[in-house]
């Protein structure tokens, strides 16, 4: 859920000091609006941490507070994540179609849990998540996955691209366009991009839904 931010936060936000995934409140506030700058720093995923004197993201956060500054507004990620857990058989027959098998590249964006990487691990793909949530990209790193915390729209690829990217993105607000768009970029030419997907692309007037079904009716291929 999109929340507004109230000016008073807002301009405490314009302020904020952000040191890697490090954010420290510099203005002196009243007891109130600390609570209600502290809520929303919560909210957005930070930890506050008494020997850091901050809260702690465990990913880049200048990213997501200079979003909350430039929109006005920040997600509610408790009821924003939408983590849908992909079910196994789903998992499965999607790995299949990308071809995952042993020593292949394997990129699963928002990655929630896991259940994608974890099949695409037992057919022997070596197996890189993106996961923007902390909690479960811990559960990733200790589950031996090797881990990115942080927001995949934000990420850029590296110099050597994926041979296949599985994924199964958040829907809302047309979300999944935008993560399959940006999945591209990470895949090598002749590989492959397996997604679930809402069916919404393939009605929708808006210009991201019409681009796309262009984009991907001309036989698109990374």
């Amino acid at each position: 859920m999109t929340r507004r931010v109230d000016e008073d936060v807002l301009a405490v936000f314009r302020e904020l000091a952000c040191d890697g995934d490090e954010v420290r409140i510099t203005s002196r506030l009243d007891r109130q609006l600390h609570q209600r700058v502290n809520k929303v720093l919560e909210t957005l995923g930070g930890k506050w941490a008494r020997r850091a004197q901050a809260h702690v993201f465990g990913c880049e956060a200048a990213p997501l507070i200079a979003d909350v500054v430039s929109t006005g507004e920040y997600v509610d990620w408790r009821q924003e994540l939408q983590f849908y857990p992909t079910l196994a058989d789903l998992a499965a027959r999607m790995c299949r179609l990308a071809g995952v098998g042993p020593g292949v590249r394997v990129l699963e964006p928002s990655a929630g849990r896991g259940a994608i990487a974890g099949e695409a691990r037992q057919c022997g793909g070596v197996v890189w998540v993106i996961e923007i949530n902390q909690d479960f990209a811990d559960e990733l790193r200790e589950a031996g996955f090797d881990t990115t915390c942080g927001d995949f729209l934000q990420a850029e690829p590296g110099e050597l691209p994926f041979d296949v990217c599985v994924m199964n993105p958040p829907f809302s607000r047309g979300r999944d366009v935008q993560h399959v768009r940006h999945a591209f970029g990470f895949v090598r030419p002749g590989g492959k991009l397996v997604a679930v997907m809402s069916p919404g692309f393939t009605f929708r007037k808006d210009p991201a839904a019409v681009e796309f079904r262009e984009y991907t009716c001309v036989g698109k291929t990374p």
